[in-house]
């Protein structure tokens, strides 16, 4: 693999734009809960971006890791078309995001920034409490709906008469057959469309549409979570030393400890 470029067409530029309004539904989203951040600016190293991003992509490389540039936004509504270029990591349920532009009045500076995601996988269980629960919540409507469905179907069936020998009908009873198909039928339709419209709603909501059927974060996933950040931290700022970029601050910076305040879900606490 070579190390990952962004083409001149999807390159960052400045770090904010003043078009930027949170009006519209989220269509870039990338998914899941952002679990750790960390960001950095490297002043005056602006015309040595393209260099600065090659060394991280090289860097990257050498760690096994294999990196992305997509288009993502992490707030819940965005204009179209204003979400910016990462680099996406992912590994397992963990995805980290590098984002690396320019900032200042000239864009002279370097901004950096580091993002690690959580994404469970989507929880079996989960997933067919949702089913169960859909279905309760469909079955009075449907008690309501299937109702001329039965009548297009027939609400009476023709009665026989066969003790003489040959059968004639004799009359007409309600036909229980096709009214069971009749509800079954509906109480399916009923349920199909209320899982469309709670995953449109779990997609508007949080950019994914399965988010609320996905595995809790847990002790091993915040291990993960740990080991990509300071894998990704190591590579940002090995690249920068190799350019000898100046620091903000003077001061050495302290390593993040990734993950180490993420709450699982055995530590989060409930909002009452």
């Amino acid at each position: 693999m070579t190390s990952p470029n962004v083409s001149n067409s999807t390159k960052p530029q400045a770090m904010y734009d003043a078009a930027e309004r949170y009006i519209l539904p989220q269509v870039f989203g990338i998914g899941g809960e952002v679990a750790d951040f960390w960001s950095t600016v490297f002043p005056d190293a602006g015309t040595k971006q393209d260099d600065y991003e090659q060394l991280v992509g090289a860097a990257i490389q050498q760690s096994g890791l294999v990196a992305r540039t997509e288009r993502v936004s992490f707030g819940q509504g965005v204009l179209l078309g204003k979400a910016r270029p990462f680099y996406t990591i992912r590994r397992g349920s963990v995805t980290g995001t590098v984002y690396i532009g320019k900032l200042g009045q000239d864009l002279s500076d370097i901004y950096v920034s580091l993002r690690v995601l959580f994404l469970g996988t989507v929880s079996f269980a989960k997933t067919v409490v949702l089913w169960m629960l859909l279905t309760f919540i469909a079955a009075f409507p449907a008690l309501l709906v299937f109702i001329p469905v039965w009548g297009i179907m027939g609400f009476l069936k023709k009665t026989y008469d066969c003790s003489a020998g040959n059968c004639y009908v004799n009359g007409q009873e309600i036909d229980p057959q096709n009214g069971i198909v009749a509800y079954l039928g509906t109480l399916i339709v009923l349920t199909l469309l209320f899982m469309v419209a709670f995953h449109l709603w779990s997609w508007w909501r949080y950019g994914d549409s399965q988010a609320l059927v996905r595995e809790d974060l847990d002790e091993l996933h915040r291990d993960d979570l740990s080991a990509l950040g300071l894998e990704l931290y190591t590579a940002l700022n090995a690249a920068a030393d190799r350019l000898d970029f100046k620091r903000l601050s003077a001061e050495p910076q302290a390593t993040p400890s990734f993950g180490a305040t993420t709450h699982t879900n055995r530590t989060h606490k409930r909002r009452i």
